[in-house]
């Protein structure tokens, strides 16, 4: 089945970075003012300067709204044709006036959405300006004093969460950024799926599947497989505004749907199509036994697994885990020398490095990854999931991570040693340049570089409590150091239903460094 940001995320970056920069010069205009003293004159020229900047948001979002929603509304359409098309029916329409009013009362919807934005920040603007202006006055009488003090505290509040900050009904922070990716990711999806379900419709189909995947949050799993029902005509179905009632297709949600038919349902045809499905070589599938479990782990990594004292279930979640993040980057493939299982009471994933000494100055690397048994307990997959859980309340892991994360988490450690490692061009090192790879990779050099790179890319400062923002929801374990961050971030785009806008851009960052799948 597609998958609708394929279609919209160089959209919806052309959007982020028109926010971006809006941003940037909104903040400037109120250092600006701050910096130039009590004066009215300035606070006036800040004012209109920053309406300025919003009235060309504004038209930037009705020029965006026109573009963008029309073009991705179509792939839409495409999506439905090629549905179609692989079920052996034959399409015989284009985009008509039926399509075209559609697609303009997306746009339009998606135009206020981004119009409500504008009027918070507008509204902040006006309420900081006539605060500095009541000081301004104050200031004729008490002092210049009042005015230093208004300003400090103003630029401590800038620094904590900018000018452009704000927080929503659920009590949740967003900058302008934030909240733009957020809008511009949802009004993209709506547009994809809508053309889908109308070319459907309009074909003659009301039935369609939704798709599944792992980590899907508590609102979407119940809804993952289903067949449903796009106009509510198809009896013995859910319709498709039940499911969406019921927060499917949220805000960053990952699910799409795909056509099904019925036999009993759309007795026009002649056998059951369920185009839902993908190559057996983008789907992961689990062992049935233990055996299986490790030809398939030797299989993805490129070097012997061994099971021992694992259970099924925990098998075939690191695996499942390791399949996801190999397919995202295949070049890991045969680039751990090691596979262990530790027999430690406790359960844990480490990567490691070791050094292998050749000649008196001659260094070879031994990569290693390795989880622990539990000491053979029974039931290993039920206690490792209650002992995940109890790491969750402790806010030591996020709300949501499961094994598959833990196994992507130790990968996204090689992949840090890989790009360091594809800097020295060399299988064999010499003592010195082992040390220095050694210490590159022991302070967390290489890590804090692609966090900090992917905190600019978002348009925050990798130092202050912005960027603290930005990924405290990763746990306390990733807070330990950056190594640990750069993981805990890497596994969450790979696997979470929702990751944070930060794990998608420190996910980016390593494809960048390294060169990911495409």
């Amino acid at each position: 089945m597609p998958d609708v940001r394929q279609f919209s995320d160089a959209e919806i970056n052309r959007m982020i970075k028109f926010y971006e920069q809006a941003e940037r010069e909104i903040l400037d205009q109120l250092n600006r003012a701050l910096l130039r003293g009590n004066k009215t004159e300035y606070l006036a020229q800040m004012k209109k300067n920053i309406e300025a900047i919003l009235q060309q948001l504004r038209e930037g979002n009705r020029t965006w709204c026109e573009q963008a929603i029309p073009r991705v509304y179509s792939q839409g359409l495409y999506s439905a044709d090629a549905m179609l098309k692989d079920a052996g029916v034959s399409v015989k329409a284009g985009f008509g006036a039926i399509h075209q009013q559609a697609a303009q009362v997306l746009a339009e919807n998606a135009f206020q959405r981004f119009e409500d934005v504008l009027q918070v920040i507008g509204r902040q603007v006006n309420d900081i300006y006539r605060e500095l202006a009541l000081e301004n006055v104050r200031g004729t009488v008490v002092g210049y004093d009042t005015w230093k003090q208004t300003a400090r505290r103003f630029r401590e509040q800038l620094a904590e969460r900018g000018m452009t900050g704000f927080k929503d009904r659920s009590g949740r922070m967003w900058n302008m950024r934030t909240y733009c990716e957020m809008h511009a990711r949802t009004v993209c999806m709506e547009a994809h799926l809508q053309g889908t379900a109308n070319r459907l419709v309009e074909q003659g189909h009301d039935l369609v599947k939704v798709s599944t995947h792992r980590g899907a949050c508590e609102l979407c799993q119940p809804w993952q497989g289903k067949i449903l029902s796009i106009t509510g005509k198809t009896k013995g179905y859910p319709t498709l505004e039940e499911a969406k009632a019921a927060k499917l297709f949220h805000p960053n949600c990952r699910h799409a749907y795909g056509l099904h038919i019925d036999l009993d349902k759309e007795v026009e045809d002649k056998s059951v199509y369920d185009i839902t499905e993908v190559d057996a070589e983008d789907i992961f599938t689990p062992a049935k036994t233990i055996s299986e479990a490790e030809a398939y782990a030797t299989d993805i990594l490129g070097l012997k697994v061994n099971y021992k004292g694992m259970d099924l279930d925990t098998a075939n979640s690191l695996n499942e885990g390791m399949f996801i993040t190999l397919k995202e980057f295949p070049q890991l493939k045969g680039f751990i020398d090691e596979f262990k299982i530790s027999e430690a009471k406790t359960f844990y994933g480490k990567f490691s490095a070791e050094m292998i000494r050749l000649a008196p100055d001659q260094i070879k690397i031994k990569r290693i990854v390795k989880f622990s048994n539990m000491g053979h307990k029974e039931n290993i997959h039920e206690k490792l999931l209650a002992s995940i859980e109890k790491d969750v309340k402790k806010n030591l892991h996020f709300k949501g991570i499961t094994l598959q994360h833990i196994a992507a988490h130790e990968l996204a450690h090689a992949l840090e040693h890989q790009i360091v490692f594809n800097r020295l061009n060399k299988d064999v090192l010499s003592i010195s340049e082992w040390n220095n790879f050694a210490r590159t990779l022991n302070t967390s050099k290489e890590a804090k570089s692609i966090t900090d790179a992917a905190l600019k890319n978002m348009g925050i400062n990798p130092v202050g409590r912005e960027a603290y923002e930005a990924y405290k929801d990763l746990g306390r374990y990733a807070l330990k150091n950056r190594s640990e961050l750069m993981a805990q971030a890497v596994a969450d785009a790979l696997i979470s239903d929702e990751p944070l806008p930060f794990s998608r851009a420190v996910l980016e960052e390593v494809k960048k460094r390294l060169g990911g799948s495409q």
